[in-house]
Parts: structure tokens; sequence; C-alpha cells
């Protein structure tokens, strides 16, 4: 009877599909955790301002006041459990514009930031945060409970077909033993 289980779960394509189940939601418990990895990022802005003048004190002349700006930041971040987001980053900005009061024109900038952000209310707090997570561990039993529901029934179904085929056999075997009596008999007549 062990072999008919085992052969039945080594060979069953129901049971190698029922057992990806659990595997795919536990994916999910990943994922949750994926929000608390630390981040890299880039980000970076450009403008053009291109407007007329109408004093000198602008520009240092009467005509148009054009000005291009680049910022761009580079950094890494995390956010904890607890809602904090801590980045780390690297700001650098250039200016460029036609005023003669902008002194050295083009100028650039660097700064390092340090931010730290928690949020009082609307994502803050450990039970916030790590919600999802609990939510992916619960899917996750609950795909694993699914799976032993599944294999129990289809063990069942393997149990109740080999007890069928067994007891077949037996009144097979039963009515040919009452045949060949029944032959014997015959041929005493």
């Amino acid at each position: 009877l062990f072999g008919v289980y085992a052969s039945a779960l080594e060979n069953s394509h129901q049971i190698m599909a029922f057992s990806e189940v659990p595997l795919i939601r536990e994916t999910g418990m990943q994922e949750a955790l994926g929000q608390f990895d630390l981040v890299t990022f880039v980000e970076g802005r450009t403008s053009r301002l291109d407007e007329p003048t109408s004093s000198t004190l602008q520009t240092g002349q009467i005509g148009r006041f054009i000005e291009d700006r680049t910022e761009g930041e580079i950094g890494v971040r995390k956010q904890f459990r607890t809602g904090t987001e801590v980045a780390l980053s690297n700001r650098i900005s250039t200016l460029d514009n036609n005023s003669e009061f902008t002194s050295p024109n083009p100028q650039t900038a660097s700064e390092v930031v340090v931010s730290v952000t928690q949020p009082l209310l609307a994502g803050g707090g450990y039970s916030y945060n790590t919600t999802r997570l609990k939510v992916a561990k619960l899917d996750s039993k609950m795909a694993a409970a699914e799976y032993l529901r599944q294999l129990e029934t289809y063990l069942l179904e393997v149990n109740r077909a080999y007890w069928g085929v067994y007891l077949s056999r037996a009144g097979y075997l039963q009515k040919r033993s009452l045949v060949e009596r029944t032959e014997a008999i015959v041929s005493q007549l």
C-alpha cells in the first residue's frame, strides 16, 4: 500500500500542480520584505527660464533674462519597520544665466544630504508597516494548509481506488474458487 502511495505522489501531475501554490505564496513574503531593502536612486531636473526684463536690476541690462538650471541627486535610502526612512545622497546643481550680478557664472554647487523622515500618522508605526508581511505569512500558511488538504483528499481517492481494486480482486478470486469447486462437483456427478 505504501508503494501505491509513493507511486501516486511521484507520478501525479495534479500533486505537482498543488505543490507549486505554497511556493508561489511564499514569494509574497519576500515581496513584503522588499519594502525594507536598501534602494539606490538617481533624480534629475533641468529648467530653462527665458523672460523679458523691464528693469536693469535683474540682468544689468534691459532685454531678456535667460537662466539654465540643472539639479541632480544620487543616493541610497532605506525604510525601517517603524516607518522611519533614512536617506544619504549627494545633490549637485548648476546655474548659468546672463545676469551681470551672478558671480561666478556659471555656478556649480554640491552638498551631501542626510535625511531622516518619521511619519507620525499615515505610514507610521511598527504594526502598520509590518501588516503586509503578516498578511503574506498568513497567506503562505493558508496555502500550505490548502496543499495538505488537497494532498489528503488525493491520497484518500487513491486509497479508495486501491481498496476498490482489492475488493474486486477478492470477489473475482472467490468466484473463480466457486467455479472450480462447482466444476469438481459436476465432474463427480
